[in-house]
């Protein structure tokens, strides 16, 4: 059935809803038609699927416009789309889409060389983040104190970032992120933190001999991509 509709892109609102008490009109596409043309514009597809073990799809957000009962969740491309109702009483769409973010740098601590990503960025999804990137001593060569001897918070930390973002930080402060990749001398093992201000910080504990341990400049990096943490846990 074919519904008149207006001058937005909207579902007409005659279209018939009564949950199959007598008929209910499913919406299939809106098609644009320009004034005075006898030939219809690109049309928008409003179906949606249903797997077998539940959940919908749609192709286009415009579906969302007869999708409107509490706690209906439909996938549109990469959102998560999930109806719910506020403290107030009224209904309204949670957009879970990615959310993407850079990441600054303490000074004297830049993005790797050329061929690696320009920046350090952060990738929120379904609660979990990703970062991408290296990063490497820009600054003058300077040193740290060995980890396996200094205590957590002291000398032997490197702070490489500025507080992250609340929304990404795990859910407790000085969380240990696990032992990333890094290119330092004296065989040292390189560790990945959050410190109490919610800065990404670097520990470095040695596997062979002692003393302080050189961050030279344009010659010392960590891999951080590809690192992962759940968001507030």
């Amino acid at each position: 059935m074919v519904l008149t509709g207006g001058s937005s892109a909207a579902i007409a609102a005659g279209r018939l809803t009564d949950r199959g008490v007598t008929s209910s009109d499913q919406p299939i596409a809106l098609v644009p038609v320009p004034n005075g043309s006898a030939v219809v514009g690109t049309p928008i597809d409003l179906r949606c699927w249903t797997g077998e073990g539940g959940g919908l799809v749609a192709e286009d957000v415009a579906a969302l416009q007869y999708l409107g009962s509490k706690g209906t969740t439909v996938r549109i491309g990469r959102t998560m789309y999930t109806r719910l109702v506020d403290g107030t009483g009224t209904l309204y769409w949670d957009d879970q889409s990615p959310v993407t973010g850079t990441v600054a740098l303490t000074a004297g601590y830049g993005t790797y060389s050329a061929g690696y990503p320009t920046s350090l960025r952060w990738h929120l999804s379904a609660g979990v983040v990703t970062l991408s990137g290296f990063v490497g001593r820009t600054g003058a060569t300077t040193s740290v104190a060995d980890g396996s001897a200094a205590p957590s918070g002291s000398s032997s930390e490197i702070v490489l970032s500025a507080p992250m973002p609340e929304e990404i930080r795990p859910g407790f402060a000085s969380r240990p992120l696990g032992i990333v990749a890094s290119y330092l001398s004296n065989f040292a093992t390189t560790e990945l933190l959050f410190n109490s201000s919610g800065a990404l910080t670097v520990r470095h504990r040695r596997i062979t001999s002692t003393g302080p341990l050189p961050i030279t400049q344009n010659a010392w990096w960590v891999a951080l991509d590809g690192v992962q943490w759940r968001a507030g846990q």
